[in-house]
Order: structure tokens, then sequence, then C-alpha cells
């Protein structure tokens, strides 16, 4: 494996954000891209829950999740978890260790701030990291140590600062909007039509679907945010922040049809918002 990574600091410090970006940044979405280079993030908060272990067999939980995700088929892995301290590194980087040698092991350090990361914490889930973020202590990772455990490998500490996240998405999480990797809202689809086909190359039409008259999603968000909001005030923040987006479908035999779907500038919803003071800042 060309790059191990290993996110080290308290509960809301940015860590996953840092993941996530950092996939973007390399063209490496998800598991795979379009330049077939792979890259696996593992995020052992969400898979935690898929595994369906409690929070007391992590351990157990740890071992089954890096057995099932990490190969010599990837050629870098995000382990994206709550590991604090030198130990828990080295324990981390040994259960990969145990499927495939590395060749770089890059740590990402943040620098503890507990008032950055309370911030960063509210509306995240139903149930807050608060007493952990208070009460944690977050080692700086031992560069020598890991080297003599991983002498084959190149290994290097990058520290950051934790940053508060931005207003708009704190909204976001406020009011538990769904988003996409973009950062947009959609709405479910509805068809534009198109056609289908049999092996002797005949087929037919595919018929479109009514274009919906509201943007329900939109509508509802709207409802909770700004129950007192004026038609005018409607108009203006959907003229300002709702599109139209389109996607295709095809099969086997050589069908496709198109869809679309409303989409929603989060970021610059809440712009509108706190401008026409329907939002208390």
């Amino acid at each position: 494996m060309k790059k191990v990574l290993v996110m080290v600091g308290l509960p809301a410090s940015g860590k996953t954000t840092f993941a996530k970006d950092y996939c973007k940044s390399n063209n490496k979405i998800g598991r795979y891209s379009t330049k077939g280079y792979r890259i696996n993030h593992l995020n052992f908060d969400e898979l935690f829950e898929s595994y369906r272990y409690s929070k007391f067999e992590k351990p157990i939980a740890i071992q089954k999740i890096v057995n099932d995700n990490v190969s010599s088929n990837y050629d870098e892995v995000i382990l994206d978890g709550l590991f604090l301290t030198n130990e828990d590194v080295l324990k981390i980087l040994n259960e990969v260790d145990n499927h495939c040698s590395m060749d770089n092991i890059e740590i990402h350090y943040w620098e503890p701030n507990i008032e950055n990361c309370l911030w960063n914490d509210k509306y995240r889930r139903e149930e807050n990291s608060e007493i952990t973020i208070k009460n944690a202590k977050v080692e700086m990772p031992d560069v020598d140590e890991i080297k003599k455990e991983f002498n084959k490998a190149n290994v290097e500490v990058i520290t950051h600062e934790v940053q508060q996240r931005p207003l708009w998405r704190e909204f976001i999480c406020k009011y538990d909007i769904q988003i996409d990797e973009n950062d947009k809202m959609k709405s479910g689809s509805w068809g534009l039509g198109g056609s289908y086909q049999t092996c002797w190359g005949t087929g037919g039409s595919v018929s479109a679907d009514d274009q919906p008259t509201t943007y329900e999603e939109f509508d509802s968000l709207l409802e909770k945010v700004c129950p007192t909001i004026t038609f005018l005030q409607y108009k203006k923040l959907y003229n300002a922040c709702v599109n139209i987006g389109t996607y295709g479908e095809h099969d086997y035999y050589g069908g496709s049809t198109e869809h679309a779907y409303f989409l929603c500038d989060v970021e610059k919803l809440y712009d509108e918002l706190s401008e026409i003071g329907l939002i208390d800042e």
C-alpha cells in the first residue's frame, strides 16, 4: 500500500471533513476513481453502526473492519476514528500491517482546541461528544516510536489547527439538511422520457413524468426555518437558490432515459436568508 493516513484529534476537530476533501482533491471519490487510483476512507464511527457492534465491542469491531476493508488492492487507506494517543496509533497501524505492507505512514494531528471542537460538535448527532471533548487527552504522535515499530515505512506527522465550522454548515447540521457531495440539497427525481430496445434493435418510447409543481424538500426546510415567510420572500429565495439538474440512465439492451431533479445551493440559501433577515445568526 502506497500510503496509510491516520487521523488523530478530539471529536469535531475536522478529521472527517479533511478526509473527504483529501479524496476530492485527488479525484479520489469513495473507494474508486476514474483514474484507477483506489483509496478506502474508513470512517469508524459510521462503520461501527453498520457492523452492528455496541460501544463496548469496539476492539472486536476494529479488527473486523480492518480485516474486511484493508488490502493491497487499495493504493491508500484513511483511518478516520477517535485515535487520541500514540498507543492508539500503533494499535491501528499494527492491524493494517497484518494485512499489507505500508510504504508511507502519514499522521494528521489536530492540536486540541476545546472551544472550537464544542462549537463544531453542536447539532452533529442526537447525542453530543461534550464530555469526551472536555476531558480526553490527545498526544502528539511519536515519530521515532512509530518508525521503530514500522522500520520499512516513511513516517510523517502533519499538524492542523481546529477551525470553527462556518455558519452555513452550522445551519446544515442544525436543521439536519441532507446534502450531496457538492453541498447541494437534491429533491426526488422525475422522468423526462426515453426509449427501450429489444435484442432485435426494436423497441419503444418511455413516457415522461409530469414535473412536480413544488420542491417539497425546499418548502419543508423553509417551513421549519422561517414559518412566517412571505410569498415575495419565498419567490426571491427560490429564484436565487434553486436550479434543475439532470442525469441519464442506460441499460444492457440499449434503452436510455433522462431524469431531472430540483437542486438547492444550501450555502447561498443561508446567505440569502441572512441578508433578508429570516434567520438569526
